[in-house]
């Protein structure tokens, strides 16, 4: 705690409180008490952060079945007794990464994420875990808000991009034939990168769309190449079964050569209608948890 000098008799006092808990301010001078606050003042817990949340195992919630739960923590290391908060979970071999999974954390509201995937279709051996805390974009509204966007000049991904930002909204950009990045209209690099949320089980069908023949595009879910364009193609399609409530890693790489720029990636399934995919199931990055990713084995 720290106090400045106002004015004759007046100071400004400033303390941080690190622990949740309730108290109490009593101010003392020379071991005298001066002034006590008649109310009492509540420290609740922040955000969750991702390097002091703690894994732990949990009996498997079904057979075939890998369970575990987080118990959430903000930043000062207090537990948080409220959820609201996205996971990516994913799993693949030790060995190899042939063996693959997306799991899922089911929130349950009080500050603890049960975190489950199915090892059915895989064989014995070493497996690992990777968790991610899903994050937002700054001032968002909900959900996550949208992707992270790296803009090179030199129209290709390498070195360090010209521009990085958090580019907010569904991915549906139209530049025309303005500068996508300040000196550069022409022949400039675009990759997007973030999470992308599911909010049902079930085959999803992705439409990419670009302005310009001579342009390219591609889309990644995953690892896996999804949806393509050009050159002399300016619209690629593809589809992908997504879990109702996973995140997937989501990558876009878009090359404008000369000419208009513009780029539309939608989706749709039996109860969507095509439409651009909504910012609220985008998220700009995922920050591991602690420890992560976590070995663990599948015995048959």
């Amino acid at each position: 705690m720290q106090g400045s000098f106002l004015a004759p008799s007046r100071f400004a006092i400033n303390f941080v409180l690190y622990t949740t808990g309730v108290y109490t301010l009593r101010l003392f001078s020379e071991e005298k008490l001066i002034s006590s606050l008649s109310a009492e003042i509540t420290c609740r817990p922040s955000h969750m952060s991702a390097a002091w949340s703690a894994l732990r195992m949990s009996a498997s919630p079904a057979v075939g079945h890998f369970g575990l739960y987080i118990q959430s923590r903000d930043a000062f290391g207090n537990d948080i007794n409220f959820g609201g908060e996205s996971m990516r979970v994913y799993l693949h071999g030790a060995l190899h990464r042939t063996s693959q999974a997306t799991g899922v954390a089911d929130d349950q509201g009080d500050g603890t994420y049960i975190i489950q995937c199915s090892t059915l279709r895989f064989k014995a051996g070493s497996y690992a875990m990777h968790v991610q805390l899903a994050r937002t974009v700054s001032g968002g509204l909900g959900g996550g808000g949208g992707l992270t966007g790296r803009y090179y000049a030199n129209g290709n991904i390498s070195g360090d991009p010209s521009v990085t930002r958090e580019d907010k909204g569904p991915p549906r950009h139209d530049w025309g034939t303005d500068e996508i990045v300040p000196g550069a209209a022409d022949h400039v690099m675009v990759h997007w990168s973030g999470l992308l949320a599911s909010p049902q089980s079930s085959y999803f069908e992705f439409a990419l769309k670009i302005a310009d023949y001579g342009d390219v595009a591609r889309v990644f879910i995953d690892g896996d190449l999804i949806a393509q364009t050009g050159p002399g193609k300016d619209s690629g399609t593809g589809s992908k079964h997504l879990v109702r409530g996973g995140l997937y890693s989501i990558s876009i790489e878009y090359y404008e050569s000369t000419g208009l720029a513009a780029i539309l990636l939608e989706w749709s399934h039996p109860e969507i209608s095509k439409q651009p995919i909504p910012a609220y199931y985008l998220h700009p990055h995922g920050d591991s948890l602690q420890h992560s990713p976590f070995p663990f084995q599948v015995t048959r």
